[in-house]
């Protein structure tokens, strides 16, 4: 097993995945060559099929047909460790993991205390530079925690926080491949909105605060989630950089969000009819 797999990108079943995968196709081309000296039609059809299976196979592996997990959870309480990060998001967690040696990421795979967790404030998709993301990456510790992991934090010199324990809506979904982490937010962001239109629950209520999504990763399974109690004010709190200027999806979103936060703002008011 890769020595950063408890952590980030690769799942604990990748091999055995690829070995099945590059076992079918040996069988497929082999049965493909067979029914070529009977038939080349029957050549054709059955390299269609193979070809379709291999996809299929392959769309199942990476978690397209996953349906995101999604429930109320109780986190916490933690001591989060983390760095501020301002990058595009298919850089800055490999960026954040190349600031530890192999032996440091040895001692921390080690540490079962340890879950890595990630703060994302931005979509890339509603700001001028996607490159200009603002993220916090770190790891979150139980009182348990080693003092060789807590040594290798303080070299590197990230930001110490006490988080309470808190009530989250999370999505979450098993980790097979490197791609899964790809496929994650695209499967399991929309599914945590849809409950919380279930719910009746606006994370975003405060226009003037920026709620992050966190995600948490343990190698075999990855989180999504919002918090929905106090500490969704500290996660507001933590990143220093300024906000990325906003496209014209993101302007429409901020005028969206207001418009929500002003309702939800407004005393409500009850009907009452004489008799």
């Amino acid at each position: 097993m890769c020595i950063r797999d408890r952590f980030i990108r690769y799942g604990s079943m990748s091999f055995k995945l690829v070995i099945f995968i590059l076992l079918l196709g040996n069988i497929g081309i082999g049965a493909g060559w067979w029914l070529a000296y009977l038939d080349t039609k029957c050549a054709i059809i059955s390299f269609i099929a193979f070809t379709l299976l291999y996809v299929f196979i392959f769309a199942w592996i990476v978690g397209l047909f996953t349906k995101g997990n999604v429930e109320k959870k109780e986190r916490g309480p933690f001591t989060f460790y983390y760095r501020p990060a301002q990058a595009g998001y298919d850089v800055m967690s490999s960026n954040f993991f190349d600031l530890f040696t192999k032996d440091e990421l040895i001692v921390l795979c080690a540490d079962k205390s340890l879950l890595y967790m990630g703060l994302y404030y931005d979509d890339p998709y509603s700001i001028v530079n996607p490159h200009r993301c603002r993220g916090c990456l770190g790891f979150v510790a139980t009182p348990q925690l080693s003092e060789a992991s807590k040594d290798i934090f303080e070299s590197l010199g990230l930001v110490k926080i006490e988080l309470n324990k808190w009530t989250a809506l999370e999505a979450s979904m098993n980790i097979w491949t490197q791609l899964s982490y790809a496929v994650a937010p695209m499967k399991l962001i929309p599914a945590l909105f849809t409950e919380f239109e279930k719910e009746h629950i606006n994370p975003f209520a405060n226009i003037n605060k920026e709620y992050p999504c966190y995600e948490m990763s343990t190698g075999d399974i990855i989180t999504y989630g919002y918090a929905i109690t106090e500490v969704a004010e500290v996660f507001a709190d933590l990143v220093p950089f300024k906000k990325p200027k906003l496209n014209q999806v993101g302007l429409d979103y901020e005028k969206m969000r207001l418009e929500s936060s002003k309702k939800q703002s407004q005393p409500q008011t009850i009907k009452t009819t004489n008799e």
